[in-house]
């Protein structure tokens, strides 16, 4: 299906390339003097985690999965809330009831009806004690859910319920603004009973059924996965791209290669500040597209192992140490995007946390951090040997070198960096088997208690570990809190107790850039979640005169 790449390059290039291709192409273009291309080739950015939506967490997974699986709701191409397997929904009991109706022509791609149970059972297995996730915690706003994630009460007192099998009624212990967002994310899709066994465990490692608009037609473990249009999605007639290879390539040299040679229509959203002088060399700068988005890129220190383990001296030094506005100026040529809070600075109303030695000059900070240091415990004669983790990324490899530059010149820290794949990393992450793991958090939706959620010691996100019941019982209040000035300064009040325990390190936020087809429409700039659902993708007309 793949065999005929258009390459990238100029008007003339495509015109000849069809009027030299199959007959088919041939007779289509004379009788019609119209050609749009149907098969879409891009980059999911690393190989697929999981294929399973309950345990979702990771970028390149969320690429892949979202183009076969849709929930109550979705995110469209200019970031808003639209609806996706909901027709319709309203809202009662003082905002803390929504009742959904399921589309009447809402199918999974082997013609079987999309059903309200269906859509009831991603929430189930999320906040299932038995089922291992990473996201239970995302689910407490709806009712008794934190009770049945820790064990309390049994999955039958949840607060979601079906009336019939196109009507489904979801109750909150409070109201959430941010819910039908919430809906929209990887891990709430709607989810057919015939994936999973009798335990709930995932049965096959592909999936073998989808709602949205694709369907799994090929999969290469290692390389590629292959995907056809579902000829039972209730959208079907407005999708354009018949046809979507996603490559797993990490190394984004590859991919823009790939892409001048005409290989792949797209490159995921990785590209650095190094690759901008190749690319301008090559003359594909006029197709790089920078799009603001929503995750921070941290350091996650493991404070159950040494050394952090109960030395917030050393953790507070380390963080005093790096030098933000370097990383940010020099790497990524945009000193805006230093950040010491979890919430990024464009998050309305929040007022983002700098903590005070932030303000003194870099030499102060360095003095201060030295005492700190030494007061942890190290010295000349007791060094410290650190490994940081981190994925193929170009500029995680620039900022963990620089980072590590700073520890080794200014504390005196021997410091190993471990490049990892994908992976691997987010693997090792989950895992615990790390010291300190440089990485990107993707929220769920826009909201400070997304970000500041993942240091909540019952949150399976904490990867850091940090126990703090202070601060657990400030994000608790804030998420019952519903009058808003009042909600945003607890959480701001949380987020200054949380990051002061110095286990997770935010760095910077982050601007995505990606090369894109000139004739590639449907991407519009607006999304700050970056979703890029190749449903929304469509190659503009060609007309031959």
């Amino acid at each position: 299906m793949f065999n005929k790449i258009i390459k990238n390059t100029s008007m003339p290039f495509i015109l000849l390339f069809i009027m030299n291709g199959s007959g088919f192409f041939h007779k289509k273009l004379y009788a019609q003097k119209v050609f749009q291309r149907e098969e879409l080739i891009r980059f999911s950015g690393g190989k697929p985690s999981t294929f399973d939506p309950t345990n979702v967490d990771d970028k390149p997974t969320t690429q892949l999965l979202q183009d076969l699986y849709e929930g109550l709701t979705r995110i469209d191409k200019d970031g808003k809330v639209v609806l996706a397997i909901a027709s319709s929904y309203k809202i009662e009991n003082n905002n803390k009831t929504y009742i959904f109706k399921i589309r009447p022509n809402a199918k999974w791609s082997d013609g079987s009806a999309v059903t309200a149970e269906h859509c009831a059972l991603s929430i189930k297995r999320i906040i299932n004690p038995k089922i291992s996730t990473t996201i239970g915690f995302s689910a407490f706003p709806i009712k008794n859910s934190r009770e049945i994630n820790q064990g309390k009460l049994p999955i039958s007192k949840l607060g979601v319920k079906t009336l019939n099998s196109d009507t489904i009624v979801i109750d909150l212990s409070y109201p959430f603004p941010h819910f039908l967002e919430l809906l929209s994310g990887i891990n709430y899709v709607c989810l057919n009973p015939k994936s999973y066994d009798a335990k709930g465990n995932f049965i096959s490692e592909n999936p073998i059924i989808s709602n949205s608009a694709y369907k799994i037609k090929k999969i290469q473990n290692e390389k590629y996965i292959e995907f056809e249009k579902n000829p039972y999605y209730y959208n079907f007639d407005k999708v354009k791209i018949k046809d979507v290879l996603y490559y797993f390539t990490e190394d984004m040299l590859s991919q823009i290669n790939m892409y001048i040679t005409g290989q792949a229509n797209m490159t995921s959203p990785n590209i650095s500040s190094d690759d901008i002088p190749y690319l301008t060399k090559k003359s594909a700068e006029n197709n790089l597209k920078s799009n603001k988005t929503l995750d921070v890129i941290l350091l996650t220190l493991n404070t159950k192992k040494k050394p952090f383990k109960n030395n917030l001296k050393l953790r507070k030094a380390i963080s005093m140490v790096i030098d933000r506005s370097e990383l940010s100026t020099k790497i990524l040529s945009n000193p805006k995007l230093s950040i010491y809070d979890l919430v990024p600075n464009h998050i309305e109303e929040y007022k983002s946390y700098i903590p005070n030695w932030a303000k003194k000059t870099y030499e102060e900070r360095v003095i201060e951090a030295k005492k700190l240091f030494s007061e942890a415990g190290f010295s000349e004669n007791n060094k410290l040997s650190i490994q940081i983790n981190y994925n193929l990324h170009p500029d995680n490899h620039k900022i963990a070198i620089a980072i590590s530059n700073m520890l080794k010149n200014n504390l005196g820290i021997n410091v190993i960096l471990n490049r990892q794949e994908f992976k691997e990393n987010i693997t090792k992450l989950r895992k615990g088997d790390f010291e300190i793991s440089l990485n990107r958090w993707y929220p769920k939706y826009i909201d400070a208690i997304e970000y500041l959620g993942i240091l909540v010691s019952t949150n399976q996100d904490n990867y850091s570990f940090m126990k703090d019941p202070k601060f657990d019982a400030l994000i608790e209040k804030a998420g019952r809190q519903t009058e808003n000035s009042k909600r945003t300064f607890i959480l701001e009040q949380a987020g200054k107790k949380g990051l002061e325990n110095y286990t997770v390190i935010p760095l910077l936020d982050n601007l995505s850039h990606f090369l894109i087809n000139y004739d590639l429409a449907g991407y519009t700039g607006n999304d700050p979640y970056l979703k890029l659902y190749s449903q929304d993708l469509y190659f503009k007309e060609i007309i031959i005169k």
